[in-house]
């Protein structure tokens, strides 16, 4: 270091395009998404006699809380807490009768099955493949965040009254450290684009969907100086979250006083720190203050999952994220949205999903939570850390779910033997780092559903033969795989008639 405060710049390059422009209340240009709601089964059986699973509240749940069978079926699952338990029968009228005649029921009702209802319904949702992704909608299903977390953004500002910028109760707080203004702004845009990506408000019809649900505080320290970002970082650090993820989509040359001020947030005021590795297109030249060992350095991913031509890549590379023509707001009027690509805007995916997980999980430490980012990522290079994308791309999912992905391939065709659907899939990509017990089998006669539980298999399990199928009908699959937390997701769905059929087409 020449005694020179390095210069820091956004670590991206902002290009506009076609914006949302609201007049009068209408919308010019309006893409519009559906809301998938649950889906509901009707306690109905059918005249093949498909099993139907059950659901049992108990008043006093000691008589059956050792119990192997109730009503003649066994008993699946069980919650001291709820005081319930499932069975899978084959005469469901006949369980219905006998178990609501049972004088400690309080309860007798389908278990009916419940699909995804996180998909948002802000209007520019299609165009940001970055949340897709990293499986946002899927985390979301769990939750979305909370004000104990928030994401402090360092950066050229961001413009507050934005119809996407959270305010009120998630604004959480602003410093200028550059003019010393008092009201929130941004005369540059790309606080503001970056702000958006972590934060945007969700399903208020309008724009993009940020991330997280969580707090925002945005200091602005662009353009300015290592000490300008080392100033916001020490405030950052003072805010009275404990759980807070700081964003430094920036970079330059190596600074004591920031790198004193990111020590200070990580090992004095147990802070998670995100940084951008910087868009010089080389290797082994990822940026401080993202290369200080504290910080989690963020490189660039594309659409496709490969490495953006332009990131800056390194030993140190810890995580990637899409940051290639990522869609969020931009600071020229409260209903702008651009494109935007760069290091800068893969930083504000991890630091959104990390704020989010942390909700989940408040009782980790920032050193447990940064591990659990690492050990659940998708590996997209060289099995390891490798220089392109770290230990892999950020899976919010996986961050948030503790579940294994879906099974893949799920195939279904008639078997050998009249009556058979032979089934067979591979394995989960990824088991979110915690082993998989066992696979379940799910059978319907319709693809809505509702689906009934037929078989519980080993975690080696990649084929089973459903047997009994009556010849002509349609039968529908899905299987999921299921850790020791009966975490996991559904596989998409199969359908095949059973042999004597030879081509099983449904």
């Amino acid at each position: 270091m020449d005694g020179t405060l390095a210069k820091h710049n956004p670590a991206s390059e902002i290009r506009p395009t076609r914006r949302i422009v609201r007049r009068a209340g209408v919308a010019l240009t309006v893409w519009i998404m559906v809301a998938a709601g649950m889906v509901s089964a009707t306690p109905a059986w059918s005249s093949f006699a498909e099993p139907v699973e059950y659901t049992v509240g108990f008043h006093d749940f000691s008589v059956v809380a050792d119990a192997e069978e109730f009503a003649g079926e066994v008993i699946l699952e069980r919650s001291e807490i709820l005081r319930a338990l499932t069975v899978e029968t084959d005469t469901a009228e006949d369980f219905e009768s006998q178990a609501n005649a049972h004088p400690n029921v309080r309860y007798v009702e389908v278990n009916a099955p419940r699909e995804a209802a996180a998909t948002p319904n802000d209007p520019l949702w299609p165009d940001q493949y970055g949340p897709r992704q990293i499986g946002a909608p899927q985390a979301w299903d769990v939750t979305s965040g909370d004000i104990s977390a928030a994401v402090c953004v360092l950066d050229t500002g961001a413009r507050k009254t934005h119809e996407d910028i959270p305010n009120a109760v998630r604004w959480r707080g602003w410093k200028d450290f550059i003019n010393g203004r008092s009201a929130p702004y941004d005369d540059h845009g790309h606080g503001t684009h970056v702000t958006g990506i972590a934060v945007a408000k969700k399903n208020n019809n309008a724009g993009i969907a940020g991330l997280g649900h969580v707090g925002v505080y945005v200091g602005k320290v662009l353009p300015g100086n290592a000490f300008d970002s080392a100033q916001g970082i020490t405030w950052c650090a003072n805010r009275s979250e404990d759980l807070l993820v700081i964003n430094m989509s920036y970079g330059g040359g190596f600074s004591t006083a920031e790198a004193d001020a990111v020590d200070y947030a990580y090992d004095t005021k147990n802070r998670l720190l995100t940084g951008a590795s910087g868009n010089g297109s080389c290797s082994f030249c990822v940026e401080y203050p993202a290369k200080l060992s504290e910080v989690i350095a963020v490189t660039c991913t594309t659409e496709a999952q490969t490495s953006c031509d332009f990131t800056s890549k390194g030993t140190t590379a810890e995580l990637s994220a899409p940051g290639a023509l990522v869609r969020s707001t931009y600071n020229r009027d409260d209903s702008d949205y651009v494109y935007g690509s760069g290091t800068s805007m893969s930083t504000p995916h991890v630091s959104g999903a990390l704020a989010v997980a942390w909700t989940r999980f408040p009782g980790y430490s920032h050193t447990k939570m940064r591990g659990r980012a690492q050990n659940t990522s998708v590996d997209l290079g060289p099995s390891g850390r490798d220089v392109k994308f770290g230990y892999g791309r950020v899976d919010m999912k996986c961050v948030v779910h503790l579940g294994p992905y879906p099974p893949r391939n799920l195939d279904a065709t008639p078997g050998s033997t009249v009556g058979e659907i032979d089934l067979s899939w591979t394995k989960p990509k990824h088991d979110c780092n915690w082993p998989i017990v066992d696979y379940r089998v799910q059978r319907a006669t319709s693809e809505s559903g509702p689906y009934s539980h037929v078989a519980t298999l080993g975690s080696g399990a990649r084929s089973w033969t459903d047997t009994g199928r009556t010849a002509g009908v349609t039968y529908w699959y899905r299987v999921r795989a299921r850790n020791k937390f009966n975490f996991g997701a559904w596989s998409t769905t199969q359908c095949s008639k059973p042999f004597p059929s030879l081509d099983g087409v449904c």
